[in-house]
């Protein structure tokens, strides 16, 4: 933290935009620690990185600055603010060739869409994530994300018994542990939400159901079920 503010300060004095605006994006990793003044923070700092950078010819980092200050977005309950910047930057990024950044940002603008009430624009969306996940880095990470996903637009489209099975497969599939701090807060959340829609009991027989299917037979079957929907 205390490097993070130095390299601010420096940058600043030399007038380094690039850099400055690189810095302040990075920001991000700062949000979600449980500090609501370190989120207001980190978000405030990236807004700033994506004024600074739409300016500059730095479309890769405008674009993963954009990704960022969408993710953030979400988290802070604001899908439809999240929703253009991360359309925006998805755009950005396809066009730098960041396969793996625009599957992020394309992820998490899908959520948005289906949060925001348009779950057949997110379905094809996902699609076309799972369709790029043979060539995607860090396929393992992707292909749970993906099926994380697919739980949200199954939920806004009231299809509880889908949205189950994919959440099983979802829990069943095993990350590094740096991803469970937002992920496992975020799964946890959506099983409530199945709950709550149906029960406890039913939850827990399709969640097992899901959490039997092998990872790729999975996310075959999820594509099928969104090109349904």
């Amino acid at each position: 933290m205390e490097h993070l503010h130095i390299a601010l300060a420096l940058f600043e004095e030399c007038g380094d935009d690039l850099l400055l605006a690189a810095t302040l994006a990075d920001s991000a990793g700062m949000h979600g620690e449980g500090d609501r003044e370190l989120d207001a923070w980190a978000l405030a700092n990236v807004r700033r990185a994506c004024e600074i950078l739409t300016n500059m010819d730095a479309p890769n980092r405008y674009g993963h600055a954009l990704h960022y200050l969408g993710i953030l977005l979400r988290r802070e309950s604001e899908p439809g603010e999240a929703a253009g910047f991360l359309a925006l930057g998805a755009t950005r990024l396809e066009d730098v060739g960041d396969a793996n950044c625009w599957a992020g940002a394309t992820r998490y603008l899908t959520q948005c869409e289906a949060v925001l009430g348009d779950p057949d624009s997110a379905a094809r969306r996902l699609v076309a994530v799972i369709d790029r996940l043979p060539v995607l880095p860090m396929r393992d990470v992707h292909e749970a994300r993906t099926m994380d996903t697919a739980v949200e637009i199954f939920l806004a489209s009231g299809d509880h018994e889908r949205a189950v099975l994919a959440l099983g497969t979802s829990l069943a599939a095993e990350l590094p542990a740096e991803y469970g701090r937002v992920r496992d807060p975020e799964l946890e959340a959506l099983r409530q939400r199945v709950v709550h829609a149906i029960c406890e009991s039913e939850t827990d027989r399709l969640t097992e159901r899901g959490a039997a299917m092998a990872t790729g037979d999975a996310v075959h079957q999820i594509r099928r079920w969104l090109l349904e929907s």
